[in-house]
């Protein structure tokens, strides 16, 4: 039986990478980064989607009766122009994804005031909803009010759940994405 060999000669790459001046190698590394950052940012943008009932770049809600919806961006990728080679890739930049991510507790509304009563030289509302606990004041009644609840969202951890999946894509292929790079930087300056 025959062996295959393969051999290669990284003599032309290495003339390639030597050729590129500093500031060339600093922006072959952030383009590296970036399109390294842009597989977390799509996984992260699928499993929000598929597990929150959001539309990719939208976002509604509702404010004074009408329905607002807002073109927002889900994952925010952003890298640093100083001397750092760092890209940063977060979600907290959309304020309701941080809701889906983390969870909330139990939420419950304070009730629509009804009305004032006077506690010594406090005024207290009355409101709406449930009655928690009454109790007497001199000759005054004074009962506070439990508000309607809201129910609690559970956390998703979408954003830590892509993190883990695309773990190996983004790590494992960068050498493979930076050698792609320097390629094209190089041939561009031919």
């Amino acid at each position: 039986m025959s062996r295959a060999q393969v051999t290669f000669d990284s003599k032309e790459f290495d003339n390639m990478q030597s050729n590129l001046t500093g500031q060339e190698m600093k922006r072959v590394i952030r383009r590296t980064l970036r399109v390294s950052a842009n597989i977390l940012k799509k996984e992260t943008e699928r499993l929000f989607c598929s597990g929150v009932n959001i539309q990719r770049n939208k976002m509604s809600y509702r404010k004074g009766g009408r329905k607002i919806t807002v073109r927002k961006q889900l994952v925010k990728i952003s890298s640093d122009r100083q001397e750092k080679l760092a890209v940063k890739v977060h979600i907290m930049s959309n304020f309701k994804a941080k809701f889906f991510e983390k969870g909330t507790g139990r939420r419950e509304t304070k009730g629509r005031i009804t009305g004032v009563v006077s506690w010594g030289r406090r005024e207290i509302f009355t409101r709406t909803g449930k009655v928690s606990k009454s109790y007497l004041w001199g000759d005054r009644k004074i009962v506070k009010y439990q508000g309607a609840n809201r129910g609690a969202n559970k956390a998703g951890y979408y954003f830590r759940k892509a993190q883990d999946a695309k773990k190996h894509d983004i790590f494992g292929d960068m050498d493979q994405r930076l050698g792609t790079e320097i390629v094209k930087l190089a041939n561009k300056k031919k």
